[in-house]
């Protein structure tokens, strides 16, 4: 008996070490990818070709997507018509390094590949979601002055 209890425990450090290295390695990746966005985020917003190109991506992605975006698709919308408005040079409040996260968020969602491969049912959208959503939260005072914004540039022009 002890020696199954030494074996169960040896075989639980292992799975836990086992489960560090993968967290590490997944965490490294992470970082990796999203460098790579935010790094290609960068060359979007100078190119006035590549960001109208992402963000005709991005509704095109919108139209075509499932039941799983529908709670979220404000969301998605508020940030493409933001960049869209500071593009165009529409709006300019808000920050150079807050419209490259916005950019680098909507490049994860249009690319396929990215953390999770969009083939793969269901988990390929989840973590586009997640992204998103938690960009909208951490920018949600910005995403706030521009919708209060875009509301009184529609009220002037009625």
């Amino acid at each position: 008996m002890g020696m199954r209890i030494i074996k169960t425990g040896y075989l639980n450090v292992l799975f836990f070490i086992d489960l560090i290295y993968k967290s590490i390695i997944h965490i490294v990746s992470m970082q990796f990818l999203f460098d790579k966005f935010f790094r290609q985020a960068e060359r979007v917003i100078t190119s006035d070709t590549a960001l109208a190109k992402l963000l005709d991506q991005v509704f095109l992605k919108i139209g075509s997507s499932t039941d799983m975006f529908y709670k979220f698709q404000d969301n998605i919308i508020a940030l493409a018509r933001m960049t869209s408005a500071w593009w165009v040079g529409d709006y300019k409040n808000i920050s150079k390094k807050s419209i490259i996260a916005v950019v680098a968020a909507l490049i994860y969602f249009v690319n396929p590949f990215d953390l999770i491969p969009d083939f793969i049912p269901i988990l390929g959208q989840i973590d586009d979601i997640i992204i998103l959503s938690y960009l909208t939260k951490v920018l949600n005072k910005e995403v706030e002055r521009f919708m209060v914004w875009q509301k009184e540039q529609s009220s002037q022009a009625a």
